[in-house]
């Protein structure tokens, strides 16, 4: 019975990702691939808009769900969360987690002046024309 039970659990295991759908495509700003699903992650490459020469924070970081985070101005980044982890080298960055973390790349500078990094690149609105 408990051969059979044991068996049933693994299979189980076996067929659970089967039924989950990931889509993986290029992220809004251009940088690299982002996967949204059960399974979080990206790889990008860019220098990141960062002007903090370092950065340590415990339960604080760009995303949802971490643990550590640890960044040395835009040369080494490392984010921990509960089940995943995010890494950068330089200007390659890669995350990956799963349920209760969910890696953000960092933002990244486009060609811009040192003001301008400050600001994440893409997610800027432009106001509407004022109507006379």
């Amino acid at each position: 019975m408990l051969h059979r039970l044991a068996a049933l659990v693994l299979l189980l295991a076996l067929l659970a990702p089967a039924c989950v759908v990931i889509d993986v495509r290029a992220d809004h700003e251009g940088h690299g691939f982002e996967s949204v699903g059960l399974i979080h992650g990206f790889a990008t490459a860019g220098w990141p808009a960062e002007d903090s020469l370092l950065k340590l924070g415990i339960f604080d970081g760009r995303s949802d769900g971490t643990i550590l985070l640890f960044q040395v101005w835009k040369l080494l980044r490392v984010e921990i969360g509960l089940i995943g982890v995010s890494v950068g080298i330089g200007p390659l960055d890669a995350g990956i987690g799963v349920l209760f973390y969910d890696p953000v790349p960092p933002p990244y500078c486009d060609g811009c002046d040192d003001e301008e990094c400050e600001e994440p690149a893409g997610d800027e609105v432009e106001p509407a024309p004022a109507h006379a």
